[in-house]
């Protein structure tokens, strides 16, 4: 007999936790087979089990630990590892079905009244089960879900118990309809004598308290004008409370009702969440407090919920955002309509101001559009609503974030509608709008102010100005992290009319002729190279065709592309149990390969061509036969594999066939990945269905920091040459989304997840960019920022720079403050921003002396060729001479006072001297750009 480990809580985290009614909790696991005796993974779940903690109050014991005084049918100890759980889960392995047992049993210490608790585990071969607290009252529990994942505590019993030995009954009685089989497993048993649950009630009262209290400080700050708008803010703090009262009202009334419980938990946590909502709009209403409706605004990492969860996010500070020359960067506008709703909202981009209050975009004369006004070397600004999906549960489970509960069920932002150009507005809903900044590579460094104007029918229009930065760096147009991106469904020999890279579009836009077809299909190509995205084909059933090749090349570059997927689909199978019939496949493979690079070289194709194969397969015979062969027929032709081998080719043998190993997020070995690239492989990593919360992911509702951060610093800083993907059109069944901003578009690719393999949206016309995709742009733009850092670095340490500067700058680098690894990294996008300005910084910082260098080399040019002469000529060398003293000794304040004395001698020329326009302009705008960011 094991003794029954158990444990005291007396946590007071927090009256919103789901603990603290042992309320409905749950946690992802990977998927699990439904047809086996017992659940099995195909990979290791990622997900925390933030929701199967302890319930907070009591004592609780874990079930895997309790003594099992019968059981008519085996039971085993699964590892939470095994499971995607905290903790190990106790198994009951019945095979047999209805009238099996299983009998627990535990201790209580004292003769008193306790409630009885107990945590399931479900599963979709789990049964339906009667609990009996020593054979008594029994009730009933269904056990089945459509995926592995911890249960709600279930109230078992309350009644007076004596000290000492008591069971747990646990019998079959049948299966869920769904269901496929009759097991059953079980967390933790939760005991609560009178005084736990006593606590339980206080802590629920004091809860409630809290969120009174914070909607007392909130209707404070309400206006007190007689205006409906005022008005409204002010019934809806008194509904509020009103619900406050009556929460506290039954909560005072429990007489043990468990369910009770639990729902006025969950109404409390819900009137919170509203409470804080009614905060926005009271800060909004206060910075506007005669406008029509309120503006806030969010970071672009951030998510805006439209209908009924707070704007954690949301800001009535002045706007901002940084970018580097050749960048983009966006922010979230979000407007807030009281009483009355708002008709025909339309924005737009009124001005564009640059460095010293230049006009850069004249609105009168400017955009033919309603959403952009463009200077053609200046800042570049468009903005457009910020539609939303209708996000359900599946067994992806949203992670718990500020403002919003863990398994969100609602509306979700994401497809950026570039398609609308007015949307109506129902009272009290929280609108963002997508504010998107381009500094071209050309643009003039320094600050810019953005104006966007927003119009509603019958109401005044209201404007907000939003401040951009733009750095006196440029970072590369094209993406220096290596992508395969696919955008053909996985669906094996699909028929396509035109050809298997465009396969979803036929689907989708089924109407379409040949010719209206190749106006999408460009559209899509540019939209993706604007986003750093070459549409590529891991899963393509015969090699791509050269025009097609060339189009991409010549419309948005081409890097890469994929010649073939091996072994192949249905029409070339090859049976394991059979080597010797291989052959004649694997000469078939050779003889389409062969033809196909022929056409490649000739076309000047073939050196960005690879394989693709294997696709997460482990049958190393196979792979080493037909992968042996393409290898030794064509040595030149690079193979691409997400070949289940965690030690990249020591394990399988297969380190002289693959070239590019593509381990996934949450199985990347780093020493696996530095052996393979030492050998001169290279190492990408990709993300999938199974690479749950706290890995990031782009799953509809995750934080969409989570893809800026994967392919920004978390890729640079592991060093990953590049990153994979299976689909990024996967829409099947689908029509393209032509509705409102809260759009019945169905976001679910499968019926475990929402956004897999689907990174956008097809449009009336084209694409719908998403946030998530925006996010993922963002993050490649970060990657090239990182090597911009690493070459200032480099040059750096050959001039000599000092170590100070050096140490930070490789720190930096390292991405320390924001990157541990893939399941530790932050998510506030206050943090990441910091980081990123500080990454700037210290490029400007370290190219300050070469800067000055050439702005020293400019002038000493201009002297030479007689631009500059006469008495000017002493004084602009000596005070350049002192500048780069003073920058070289890290003097900041000291150099820029020596350079606005350099400025001011160019305003200053005498009739003796000699200063030509073409020296004058050129030698004062390098100047001010050194004076803009000395500091």
């Amino acid at each position: 007999m094991r003794p029954a480990a158990s444990h005291r809580t007396r946590s007071l985290a927090g009256v919103l936790s789901a603990a603290l009614a042992l309320g409905a909790l749950s946690a992802t696991a990977a998927v699990a087979d439904a047809d086996a005796e017992e659940p099995a993974t195909d990979e290791p779940a990622t997900a925390t089990a933030d929701a199967a903690e302890d319930p907070g109050f009591g004592t609780v014991h874990r079930a895997a630990d309790l003594e099992v005084a019968h059981a008519s049918q085996g039971t085993r100890v699964m590892t939470g590892e095994e499971i995607g759980q905290d903790i190990d889960v106790l198994l009951f392995q019945n095979s047999a079905g209805p009238g099996e047992r299983l009998t627990l049993a535990f201790e209580v210490p004292a003769d008193a009244e306790y409630e009885i608790s107990l945590q399931p585990l479900l599963a979709p071969s789990y049964g339906t089960y009667e609990v009996a607290l020593d054979e008594q009252s029994p009730t009933e529990l269904n056990l089945y879900a459509e995926s592995i994942q911890a249960g709600s505590y279930q109230h078992i019993d309350t009644r007076a118990l004596p000290e000492g030995r008591h069971t747990l009954t646990i019998e079959a009685t049948g299966t869920d309809p769904l269901s496929t089989g009759h097991f059953g497993a079980f967390m933790r048993l939760a005991i609560l004598d009178e005084s736990d649950r006593q606590e339980r009630l206080d802590h629920l009262l004091s809860g409630i308290d809290e969120v009174r209290t914070t909607l007392t400080r909130i209707g404070e700050q309400i206006p007190e004008a007689d205006h409906p708008d005022d008005a409204g803010l002010r019934a809806r703090a008194a509904d509020h409370t009103a619900s406050l009262d009556e929460l506290a009202e039954r909560a005072e009334d429990l007489t043990g009702d468990f369910t009770e419980l639990d729902q006025i938990r969950q109404e409390t946590e819900a009137t919170g969440l509203a409470v804080d909502r009614l905060g926005d709009f009271v800060q909004a209403r206060r910075q506007r407090p005669e406008a029509p409706f309120g503006i806030a605004t969010a970071d672009a990492m951030s998510l805006v919920y439209p209908s009924d969860l707070p704007c954690a996010a949301c800001t009535q500070q002045n706007p901002s955002l940084s970018l580097a020359q050749g960048e983009y960067e966006s922010i979230q506008t979000v407007l807030l309509p009281y009483t009355q709703g708002l008709a025909d909202v339309q924005a737009r981009v009124t001005d564009v101001r640059g460095p010293g209050d230049a006009v850069e975009s004249d609105p009168a004369d400017g955009p033919t559009e309603n959403d952009a006004a463009e200077a053609p070397t200046g800042l570049e600004a468009r903005v457009h609503p910020l539609g939303s999906v209708f996000v359900q549960n599946t067994d992806v489970v949203l992670p718990a974030m500020p403002g919003r509960p863990q398994n969100y069920e609602g509306w979700i932002p994401d497809p950026v509608r570039t398609d609308l150009t007015s949307v109506d507005l129902q009272p009290w809903v929280l609108q963002p709008y997508w504010l998107q900044l381009h500094a071209p590579a050309q643009a003039p460094p320094g600050t810019y102010t953005v104006t966007v104007e927003f119009e509603a029918a019958g109401v005044e229009a209201q404007q907000l100005e939003v401040e951009a930065t733009v750095w006196p760096f440029e970072i590369p147009d094209r993406p220096d992290l290596a992508t395969s991106m696919t955008t053909k469904s996985t669906d094996p020999g699909a028929p396509t009319e035109y050809s298997e890279r465009w396969y979803m579009l036929e689907q989708v836009y089924d109407s379409a002729g040949q010719g209206e077809f190749e106006d999408l299909r460009h559209a899509y190509i540019d939209f993706l190279g604007d986003f750093k995205i070459e549409p590529d084909l891991i899963y393509n059933t015969e090699p791509p065709a050269v025009a097609e090749l060339l189009e991409l090349e010549e419309r948005i570059g081409l890097r890469q592309f994929n010649v073939l997927y091996l072994p192949g689909y249905a029409d070339r199978e090859f049976d394991p149990e059979d080597p010797d019939s291989w052959q004649p496949e694997i000469d078939e493979i050779l003889d389409i390969v062969g033809a196909a690079m022929a056409e490649y070289e000739d076309a000047g194709l073939a050196e960005k061509a690879y394989i693709y194969g294997f696709d997460e397969r482990s049958d190393t015979e196979l792979a080493q036969a037909v992968l042996g062969q393409i290898k030794a027929e064509f040595p030149d032709l690079e193979v691409m594999s997400t070949f289940m081998d965690p030690s990249l080719g020591v394990d399988s043998g297969l380190a002289e066939e693959i070239d590019i190993w593509v381990p996934g997020v949450e199985t990347l070995d780093t020493e696996a990945m530095a052996r393979a690239q030492q050998r001169g492989d290279e190492v990408y990593w990709y993300t999938h269905q199974a690479v749950r919360h706290p890995l990031p992911n782009w799953f509809n509702g995750y934080p969409p920091s989570d893809t800026r951060v994967l392919l920004g610093p978390l890729s640079h800083t592991t060093g990953v040459d590049g990153f994979l993907y299976y689909n990024i059109m996967r829409w099947p069944d689908r029509e393209p989304m032509t509705d409102g901003v809260l759009s019945d578009w169905d976001p679910q690719t499968y019926e475990t997840a929402n956004g897999d393999g689907s990174l956008f949206y097809p449009g009336a016309d084209g694409p719908l960019a998403s946030q998530r995709l925006h996010n993922f742009r963002d993050g490649m733009e970060d990657f090239n920022l990182l090597n911009v850092l690493q070459q200032a670095i480099d040059r750096a340490e050959q001039h000599g720079a000092g170590e100070p500067d050096l140490a930070r700058a490789r720190e930096l680098l390292s991405a320390e403050a924001i990157v541990t690894d893939q399941a530790q990294f932050t998510r506030d996008a206050g943090e990441y921003r910091a980081w990123r300005s500080e990454v700037a910084a210290m490029i400007i910082t370290l190219q300050r002396p070469g800067e000055v260098r050439a702005l020293v080399a400019a002038l000493e040019g201009y002297i030479a060729s007689g631009d500059v002469d006469g008495g000017i000529e002493r004084p602009l060398t000596l005070t350049l001479d002192r500048a780069q003293q003073a920058v070289a000794s890290g003097h900041t304040q000291s150099a820029a006072r020596w350079l606005e004395r350099f400025s001011r001698h160019l305003d200053g020329v005498r009739d003796s001297d000699t200063l030509t326009d073409r020296a004058g302009e050129d030698l004062q705008e390098r100047a001010t750009v050194l004076l803009t960011f000395l500091e």
